[in-house]
């Protein structure tokens, strides 16, 4: 793994275009479908997504059932091999 893995838009799994304002505030937006938020926040929904994608595999690899999450929809995620 090379410690590097791009923020995609969870809609449609664009990349994730960063903007930095005047202000240095960082912005990601898709260029697909307009999906924007800080960066900050992107970023954490997206380790949020992979967290619990993660999870789940291990738990399939080792044969453990896990409890049906609640429906969730991640607006930003990221594409890491597991």
């Amino acid at each position: 793994m090379s410690g590097y893995s791009p923020i995609l838009c969870g809609k449609c799994r664009a990349p994730v275009k960063l903007m930095i304002d005047a202000s240095w505030r960082a912005t990601v937006a898709c260029p697909s479908c307009g999906e924007t938020d800080t960066f900050d926040n992107a970023a954490n929904e997206a380790g949020a997504y992979l967290a619990d994608s993660r999870r789940r595999e291990i738990a399939r690899r080792i044969g453990a059932t896990l409890p049906d999450a609640p429906p969730r929809s991640f607006r930003f995620v990221r594409d890491d091999p597991p």
